[in-house]
């Protein structure tokens, strides 16, 4: 069975199709460990950015009955520091990694692939697309495909791996946007980020069970969505 799953993706071989996307995880190598060990036939860190950040205050995740909502504000040890968990992993593993990163403009997207070209990670993911930080960021960068396209080319002139870039259903045409990121030169699109976002509400406590109030939809309530959108 393990066998039949192989396949390749940008010219890597891979042990699986199933892909343990940036999420909630801890950034530490182990956690990539324990992916990779459990049948993830490629592995993504954290969306790291320049600079560390604590992320929203707890609670952060909920559970409903068909799936998950999350608000962790892009919590991140930071790109050194992450990279130094990305590498200690390559040293244990041969499976590839997709390096994620965010940022709101170009120059610091290129700052964040220079890091990335002197790390052992086999793909660079672009996040530019994350729905539970509209308190801080605004509308994201994957809502315009003019923003997007601008982003993706200049990463592709510095980049010394594949480039992905991460695109957001809540937008009305994802097809346009998706169009530029390959016209950009995009060597793969990760479709899609999370729902939303929504809201849950604690009827006991009469308040939102998620601190930041809202969060990014996720979990088998969204197949159906990302399947329309692909």
């Amino acid at each position: 069975m393990r066998n039949r799953l192989r396949t390749k993706f940008l010219g890597i071989e891979v042990k699986s199709p199933l892909v343990l996307p940036a999420g909630i995880m801890d950034m530490s190598y182990s956690g990539l460990q324990i992916s990779s060990e459990n049948g993830a036939g490629i592995v993504t860190s954290k969306s790291l950015t320049l600079e560390p950040r604590s992320g929203h205050k707890g609670p952060v995740v909920a559970e409903f009955e068909g799936g998950f909502l999350n608000c962790m504000g892009l919590c991140n040890p930071g790109i050194e520091d992450g990279i130094a968990e990305i590498n200690e992993f390559k040293q244990r593993s041969d499976v590839p990694v997709i390096v994620s990163v965010f940022a709101t403009n170009t120059e610091d997207f290129l700052k964040l692939t220079e890091y990335v070209n002197n790390s052992n990670g086999d793909f660079l993911e672009l996040n530019l697309s994350c729905p539970n930080v509209f308190d801080e960021f605004g509308i994201p960068l994957a809502a315009s495909k003019d923003e997007v396209f601008k982003i993706i080319r200049a990463v592709k002139t510095v980049s010394k791996i594949p480039v992905i870039a991460k695109l957001s259903p809540n937008v009305y045409d994802i097809v346009s946007i998706a169009l530029s990121a390959e016209s950009a030169g995009a060597d793969a699109l990760c479709m899609i980020n999370t729902v939303g976002p929504g809201m849950m509400i604690d009827t006991k406590m009469v308040k939102p069970v998620l601190f930041n109030k809202f969060g990014g939809l996720s979990g088998p309530c969204i197949k159906p969505v990302a399947l329309k959108l692909i």
